[in-house]
C-alpha cells in the first residue's frame, strides 16, 4: 500500500519511513537465509526445522515453503552461501603476494583457522550427514577447492619453489588431507555457540602441523616449524576482520 503525504499525494520511496517500507519477496528470502544460517552456526544442519526457521524469522511456515520447495532445499541454499564465504577468503589469501609456496602455506593456515574458531558452522559444512542436495553442494566446493589450490601449485612449478608433481593430484590430496585432519577436533569440540571461538595455543600448534605437513609434500624440502607457525598465528589474528555470510 503506498504511503501518502497529509495532502493525499504519494510519497517518493525514499521519504517512506523503513519500518512501513513493503517486504518484497527478496527480503523475505533473505530474512529466512539469516534466520537459517544463525541457526547452522549454532547447532548445524541437524538442528534446522522449517519451524525453527519460521520462527526466528517471524513469519509463517508456509512462507517459508513458498521460497523454498523443502528444507533440503534451504540447506542446500544456506551451504552455498556459507562454504562460498569461506572459499573466497582462502582465494584470498592464495592469491595475495609472495612466491606459491608461501601463499598455499597461509591459504591452508586460513582454512584451518577459520574451521577452528567455528566449529559447529565447520563441522556442517565439511561432514554432517546431509540430504543428496547438500551433498551435491559439498562435492562441488571441494572441486572448487581443487582447482584453487591446482592453479597455485602450477604457479610454483613454473617457479621452481615446488618439486615435481601433478598439480591437480597435490591439490586434491591437500584439500583432502586438511579436510580429514580437521574433522575429528570439530566433531569432538562443537557445540552450540553464538559466533566465533577464541583459538588457543594448541590451536594454533595444530595449525601449524598441518601447514607443515603440506608444504613438505608439495616442496619436498624440511619446513621451519618457527616459520610455520607464524604462518599459522598470521592466519589467526586474520579472524573477524570480515562479515560472516549471513548477518
Amino acid at each position: 500500500m503506498d504511503e501518502h503525504a497529509p495532502d493525499g499525494r504519494s510519497l517518493p520511496a525514499d521519504q517512506v519511513p523503513a519500518d512501513q517500507m513493503p517486504v518484497t519477496p527478496v527480503k523475505t528470502r533473505e530474512r529466512l537465509c539469516i534466520a537459517g544460517f544463525g541457526i547452522v552456526r549454532r547447532a548445524g544442519f541437524a538442528g534446522l526445522s522449517v519451524s525453527a526457521v519460521a520462527e526466528d524469522a517471524e513469519v509463517a511456515v508456509g512462507t517459508v515453503y513458498r521460497h523454498f520447495t523443502s528444507k533440503a532445499e534451504l540447506c542446500a541454499e544456506l551451504f552455498r552461501r556459507a562454504s562460498g564465504h569461506e572459499y573466497q577468503a582462502v582465494a584470498d589469501a592464495i592469491r595475495g603476494q609472495g612466491p606459491a609456496d608461501r601463499r598455499i602455506a597461509f591459504a591452508v593456515a586460513t582454512f584451518a583457522a577459520r574451521a577452528l574458531a567455528g566449529r559447529a558452522l565447520a563441522y556442517a559444512l565439511l561432514a554432517e550427514p546431509v540430504d543428496p542436495l547438500v551433498d551435491a553442494e559439498r562435492l562441488a566446493s571441494r572441486r572448487r577447492y581443487t582447482a584453487l589450490y591446482a592453479e597455485a601449485v602450477a604457479t610454483g612449478l613454473a617457479e621452481e619453489t615446488l618439486s615435481p608433481q601433478p598439480p591437480e593430484i597435490a591439490a586434491a590430496a591437500m584439500v583432502g588431507i586438511v579436510s580429514e585432519t580437521l574433522v575429528g577436533p570439530l566433531a569432538r569440540a562443537r557445540r552450540i555457540d553464538s559466533g566465533r571461538d577464541a583459538l588457543t595455543d594448541a590451536d594454533a600448534t595444530m595449525i601449524a602441523d598441518i601447514v607443515g605437513f603440506c608444504r613438505r609434500g608439495l616442496t619436498g624440502r624440511p619446513d621451519a616449524p618457527s616459520d610455520t607457525l607464524r604462518i599459522a598465528q598470521r592466519a589467526i589474528e586474520g579472524l573477524g576482520r570480515g562479515p560472516h555470510p549471513l548477518s
